[in-house]
């Protein structure tokens, strides 16, 4: 398991990953999203943290759009940039994936 991987048990959020508050809150339409917060720090990347997600929580392709469709709506962005990315990145890019 990867440094950043530990960072919910380093500071005490959790005393097992499986018992981490997330998948409780996303399963009940908290708009989460997965993220870093300290990449450098911790040594990880959202991939590694995504695939973490899933493995534990079992996310499906619909659940990870939703994820990224929060983190869009969430951003630190202008209005015009996150819509261009959650219909030309997000929903584009999940369309080509469920067609193959």
């Amino acid at each position: 398991m990867k440094l950043g991987h530990l960072a919910p048990l380093n500071t005490a959020a959790c005393d097992r990953l499986e018992n981490h508050l997330f998948g409780m809150f996303f399963k009940n339409g908290f708009r989460v999203c997965l993220n870093t917060d300290e990449r450098l720090m911790s040594d990880t990347t959202v991939t590694s943290e995504t695939l973490l997600a899933t493995e534990l929580l079992d996310l499906t392709l619909n659940d990870l759009e939703m994820l990224y469709l929060n983190a869009m709506k969430s951003a630190f962005a202008p209005f015009n940039i996150r819509l261009d990315l959650i219909f030309h990145r997000v929903r584009l890019g999940n369309g080509a994936i469920r067609n193959g």
